[in-house]
Parts: C-alpha cells; sequence; structure tokens
C-alpha cells in the first residue's frame, strides 16, 4: 500500500518532527516545574516544537503512516507516551505535596490553604511548599534532562509511533502510585510520632494538674512542636525524594519496556 505522505519529496524529516513535537507537547502539559498553567500554553507549544526539530535533526526517523488510521494511531501513541513519561517524576513531586497535606492537618494548620495554580485546587500551604521545594530539586539535579532525552527515545530503544499501553503499563504505574504514600509515610513519620508524643505528654498534664487549661497552650505548642520537627527532618525528606529522582532512568526504562505492539 502506497505511504499516505507524498513520495514526490522527502517528508520523512517533517513527519518525524510533528511526532517529536507532538510527544514533546505531552511532556510539556505535565512536567513538574513547567507543565503548569502559570506557563502560557504558547509559551509550552513553542518549546515542544524547538524540542522536536533538536531531536529530529539529531537524526531520529519515523516510519510513515500507510493510512489515515495509522497516522491517528501514532500521534495518540506520541502523546500518550510524552503524558505518561512526564507523570513519572510528577508522581515523586506529589511524594511530598501528601506529607505536607498530612501534617499540616495533624498539626493544627488544615485550615491554613492556598490556592496552587498549577492543580487550580485549594492546597495546605506545608503541602505547597514541600512541592515547591521537591520541583525544584527535580529541575537541580537535571531531572527534566532525562525526560528530555527520552523524546528520541534514548537513541531508538522505542521506536517512535509504536508505544501501546498495556497491562504492564497499568501495573508498572500501580506500582509507582504506590510508592507515591511510601515515601510520603516515610517523610511523615517523625513528625506524626512527635506530635503523637506531645499529645500524650499533654494529656499526663491534664491528669496530673486539672487546673491548667490544656486547650490554650495545645495549639501553640502542637504547631511549634511540628513547624521546629518538619524543618529539622527537611534534609531527610530531601534524601528521600532525591533517591527516586536518581532512579528516573530506569523508570523511563521500565515504561518503554511495558509497552507493546501498536496494533494497525
Amino acid at each position: 500500500m502506497e505511504s499516505l505522505l507524498s513520495n514526490s519529496f522527502d517528508t520523512t524529516f517533517l513527519w518525524t518532527w510533528f511526532l517529536l513535537t507532538t510527544r514533546s507537547t505531552g511532556i510539556l502539559f505535565a512536567l513538574p516545574g513547567i507543565g503548569t498553567s502559570q506557563i502560557p500554553t504558547m509559551v509550552r507549544l513553542s518549546i515542544a516544537v524547538l524540542i522536536g526539530l533538536a531531536a529530529t535533526m539529531a537524526g531520529v526517523t519515523a516510519p510513515e503512516p500507510k493510512h489515515m488510521v495509522d497516522g491517528g494511531l501514532m500521534l495518540a501513541s506520541e502523546f500518550t507516551l510524552g503524558y505518561l513519561l512526564a507523570t513519572i517524576p510528577a508522581l515523586i513531586v506529589s511524594s511530598l505535596a501528601i506529607t505536607g497535606q498530612v501534617v499540616s492537618g495533624t498539626i493544627g494548620l488544615g485550615f491554613a490553604n492556598l490556592i496552587d495554580p498549577s492543580i487550580g485546587q485549594s492546597l495546605a500551604i506545608l503541602a505547597r511548599i514541600e512541592s515547591l521545594v521537591a520541583t525544584l530539586v527535580f529541575l537541580l539535579v537535571d531531572g527534566h534532562h532525562v525526560i528530555i532525552r527520552a523524546v528520541t527515545g534514548y537513541g531508538g530503544d522505542l521506536p517512535i509511533g509504536t508505544f501501546y499501553p498495556g497491562v504492564d503499563t497499568g501495573m508498572f504505574f500501580l506500582e509507582r502510585f504506590s510508592a507515591v504514600f511510601e515515601v510520603a509515610i516515610v517523610c511523615s513519620a517523625p513528625i506524626l510520632v512527635s506530635i503523637l508524643v506531645t499529645q500524650f505528654v499533654l494529656g499526663l498534664i491534664t491528669k496530673s494538674v486539672p487546673q491548667v487549661n490544656i486547650f490554650i497552650i495545645s495549639l501553640p505548642l502542637t504547631i511549634g512542636m511540628g513547624l521546629y520537627i518538619t524543618a529539622y527532618t527537611f534534609p531527610g525528606m530531601v534524601e528521600n525524594i532525591l533517591v527516586e529522582f536518581n532512579q528516573m532512568e530506569e523508570f523511563v526504562g521500565q515504561l518503554f519496556l511495558s509497552s507493546q505492539k501498536l496494533p494497525g
């Protein structure tokens, strides 16, 4: 069957550029620090076009579609792959956001909320601060370079337009989703235990000295203790997410391996 694209001139370069731009667009709509509504859509699309052009000029080529359905599947494949690639670091960043949300509710700062423009929802202020720190760490360790290098499929490990998510892809993201809560538990456990001990001591004071109005001293003491322990354990939180970010290339490789052959 003749190619859908004309053979009168070389269209391989243009088609490859179009596909890689589509993959880059999916990445730039979910990547932490970049794929947010705070950056105009046109700016992100322009960056996607430049990344796609750079990857195409590096010598990457894509097979031309044989019919319209084949071309549509390839486009959908590329955008899905790009979005899933960016979801990997986004899940890691969300682990610290969950930590901040849990800690805020435990120490009595659950009412201190603000609107997170990146997701358009109300978020505890500690969760917002910790998610910003996680995003900064992601950028400082060049995690975005790992994702951008995946635009070319790491030297052809995954041919362009052939990604097809299957059961293995779902299991991979199920594992990554569960890892988010594991990291959140590890990061928040010292703070939760400290607050539990603080509440226990306050309970003993109430029983031994009933004249003390425990409600007056409980809230400021709990908040102060919670913020102190949070600041003290913050380097440990950063180390935990650094371990996750250092495995980014492995996670990307697992995503590629989970792909099935694109039907068609």
